[in-house]
Formats: C-alpha cells, structure tokens, sequence
C-alpha cells in the first residue's frame, strides 16, 4: 500500500488501512522500522520525514491470517522450558528504559532471529524541538508501546492449550518493508522521485522485498511519472538497504 500520513492523519474521518489497526500503529511501526534500520537518522528526523507534506511512504505488510497461522505454529517458550523473553521496555518518567527500545517491538526477537548485540539506543521523544504533529506522535507512541507489550505477553503465553487469538497480531507484526518517497519539480523542468528512506525487516532481508519496494517505485501507476530517481547511499544501513540513481 501507498499512504501519505500527513494527509491521512490530518483527517478525522480516515479510513483504517488495515482492518482492526490502528492507523497511528501504522505509522509507529513504520518509523520503528526507519529507525532499527538507519540509527544514524534519529526517530524525530525519521518520523519528519514520513509525516511531511507530499512524501508518501510505500508499505510492504503481511495479511493478518498468514502471521496468526505462523505464531499459532510455534511452541511458545514457557512450553520448551525457555525462559520468556522480555518485553518492550516500558518508559519511565517520560524517557527510555533502556537502549534497543524499537527493536524489540519486532516479533524476530520472538524466534531468536535477532542478536542482543544489535540492540541500538535510540533517542528520547523529548527532543529541544516544539512541533505538535511530533508530541502527538510521541503519545500515541507509547500506547503503541504498550499494546505491543500486550500482545507479545499473550502471544508468548497463551495458557494451555489456548489458541494465539487474532487481537494478539499488532501493526509490529504485519510489517515487511516499507520506503518514504517525494516526486519534486527541478528548475529544469524535470521531475525527480526522491527516496528518502527504505528498509526491509531483518528476517526478510533474503526474501526479495527491497527488489520488490524499488520495483514499485519504479512502476508509474504507483508512483506517478518523474524522469529521474534520485537517493544516496547509506553504508550503515541494515535491512537490505539499496539506494541508487537511473533515469526513469
């Protein structure tokens, strides 16, 4: 899907775009993914990127029957002896707990796909810099937070023989990849599409979704007509990043 949030979260009568997700979970999702992936941004930068006027951000997700079967598939790890994994880390007097805060809201920690080194801390909400759309987002970010707390204790435990049910799959769960882009007008007349950001989810880094987001990118119908591409190349990058320029 194709969302601009700035559009979508200026209006008061927006549609879900998932059903049964919130489309603030959409968009926390989306900047935690941003954010594990290019450190070197900052989640205040990220999510000014996404949120901004005329950037839209391609979002790969998985449909939310496949990633019930898949957790219902597993042996949670109080049924293998395992000690429980820990949960988000909760915030305490408005600030961060501990480092590798966005990182754990992603369900690869669940099945080990993930090292503890690769826990990154990540900057606090309370940035010197006043911008409503930004303290709107760090609140609904911490509700975000907690739900996904929520749903990974019950996916974890579920009780004896009780079925993972479908309230226990968040906006965390279902997210693939996802790309900001802009289509600008240069001086010259020619129209550019400017990637900002993209990244992929650890797990699925061999699984084709970055070729899959810059197929889309590509393809006009989806993007709307522009001459050139245009992005740089972050050599810190996890996820599978790719940037690059061609003319269109």
């Amino acid at each position: 899907m194709t969302v601009d949030f700035h559009e979508l979260l200026g209006s008061s009568d927006a549609p879900e775009l998932v059903p049964q997700v919130d489309n603030t979970d959409i968009l926390c999702s989306v900047v935690a993914l941003f954010d594990v992936s290019l450190p070197v941004v900052g989640p205040r930068d990220v999510h000014d990127t996404v949120h901004s006027h005329g950037t839209h951000t391609i979002i790969l997700l998985r449909q939310q029957s496949d990633v019930l079967v898949e957790y219902r598939s597993r042996t949670p790890p109080s049924f293998r002896g395992e000690p429980v994994s820990s949960p988000v880390p909760a915030v305490v007097n408005g600030h961060r707990e501990s480092e590798g805060r966005y990182l754990q809201v992603f369900s690869e920690s669940e099945d080990s796909s993930d090292s503890s080194d690769d826990h990154e801390e990540v900057k606090e909400c309370t940035e010197p810099r006043s911008a409503s759309a930004w303290e709107t987002f760090c609140m609904g970010l911490e509700e975000f937070l907690a739900r996904a707390r929520e749903r990974r204790a019950q996916r974890e435990a579920p009780g004896d023989e009780q079925q993972i049910l479908p309230t226990a799959v968040g906006a965390e769960s279902l997210i693939v990849g996802a790309a900001a882009y802009k289509l600008k007008t240069l001086s010259t007349g020619e129209k550019v599409l400017q990637l900002s950001l993209m990244a992929t989810r650890k797990r699925y880094g061999n699984c084709g979704g970055g070729h899959h987001i810059i197929e889309l990118l590509k393809t006009q119908s989806v993007c709307g007509a522009y001459d050139a591409f245009l992005s740089h190349a972050d050599t810190d990058a996890r996820g599978g990043l790719l940037l690059m320029l061609w003319p269109h």
